[in-house]
């Protein structure tokens, strides 16, 4: 997880990102889980870097609750709110901000954190916005049989 961080992190000059990362957190992570994070990570972080144009900060946060078994991962940034015709569409299928883009990134976390057991919600502040995923540390899916959620393909699955 830290090195996907380092890495994002130089790949956005102009952009701050703060990191705060609970040490070994990888070794409580199942594979699945820590994929889910990765790719919400690279997903949100790419996200909020095009919202920044070059200059702002994102911070990045990845925590085990001591109050539950339930990680929490929080990335936000300090781009502006999102439009609120857009914030209550967020997570569909092909709604996007960008013109050079198809809208399937939030989406598929979504879909993913379902699977696993978790969830994702978008915050709106008054100067940025944050998204909140939470999820447990290992996959749960034995606890939830049955076909994914919809828009969830997975090619060990067929519907």
């Amino acid at each position: 997880m830290q090195d996907v961080l380092s890495d994002l992190a130089k790949d956005s000059p102009g952009v701050r990102i703060e990191r705060y990362v609970d040490e070994n957190i990888d070794l409580l992570l199942d594979p699945e889980v820590q994929s889910l994070l990765t790719m919400a990570i690279l997903e949100l972080v790419g996200n909020a870097r095009d919202a920044l144009s070059g200059h702002g900060t994102i911070w990045v946060s990845v925590r085990q609750r001591a109050s539950a078994d339930t990680l929490l991962l929080r990335v936000g940034s300090d781009s502006g709110p999102i439009p609120p015709s857009i914030a209550s569409r967020i997570f569909d299928e092909g709604v996007t901000t960008k013109a050079d883009a198809c809208g399937m990134g939030l989406a598929l976390i979504q879909a993913m954190a379902a699977r696993l057991g978790g969830q994702i919600r978008l915050v709106v502040e008054h100067d940025g916005v944050e998204f909140v995923l939470e999820a447990p540390p290992r996959c749960m899916d034995y606890l939830h049989p049955g076909p994914p959620p919809p828009g969830f393909h997975s090619p060990t699955h067929s519907d």
